[in-house]
């Protein structure tokens, strides 16, 4: 953590090093994901982002050049990259740092998860795992076990392949939902 929020070059340095080892696996953070600008829930987290007050090492993994804006999300202090074209890319948080419980999945490119108290957050993920659902590579399988876990704690890890989420969930994350929907607990469920 004391590395990540360092400035010196040799502090990015062990970051990259430590990515470059076992993808970061300490961190708070795990891989990249870039935020979809026409998404109202991209949208609605973008404008919570404030600009960083320094370039630390925690930006290394997103590759932060001369001309792009560093910001931070103020919820999980997240780096963020927004490239002189527009793109925006972060990291998915490892745990997420609420204190109220799961509300919502939001099935998007990227997955998110609201809270009750209504913050969003890009769900969580260990580095190289890709959330989906309704997919052929397994994917859907992670992202039922996380929302087993969410569901019981909001502060869970995410899943690791090796347990299995009840077959409902399974179930529920194996249909091909359009992109945008959002699923409750309740059972509900609403399109864009």
């Amino acid at each position: 953590m004391e590395l990540l929020g360092r400035e010196d070059i040799l502090s990015q340095a062990c970051v990259g090093q430590a990515m470059a080892w076992d993808g970061g696996r300490h961190f708070p953070f795990s891989g990249t994901i870039e935020i979809n600008l026409d998404s109202p829930h991209g949208q609605e987290w973008i404008a919570r982002l404030q600009p960083a007050q320094a370039r630390t090492a925690q930006f290394v993994r997103l590759d932060l050049r001369d001309g792009d804006d560093a910001l931070l999300d103020p919820l999980t202090d997240a780096p963020v990259v927004r490239r002189t074209g527009g793109r925006v890319r972060t990291v998915s948080p490892t745990q997420l740092p609420a204190t109220s419980a799961f509300a919502e999945v939001v099935l998007d490119r990227p997955i998110w998860i609201r809270t009750t108290d209504g913050y969003l957050y890009p769900a969580p993920t260990h580095p190289g795992d890709d959330l989906g659902w309704g997919d052929h590579r397994n994917r859907h399988l992670l992202l039922a076990v996380l929302l087993d876990r969410l569901l019981t704690d909001i502060n869970a890890e995410p899943a690791d392949g090796t347990e299995r989420a009840p077959a409902g969930l399974r179930k529920l994350t194996r249909l091909a939902w359009p992109a945008g929907t959002v699923l409750t607990p309740g059972g509900r469920r609403s399109r864009p």
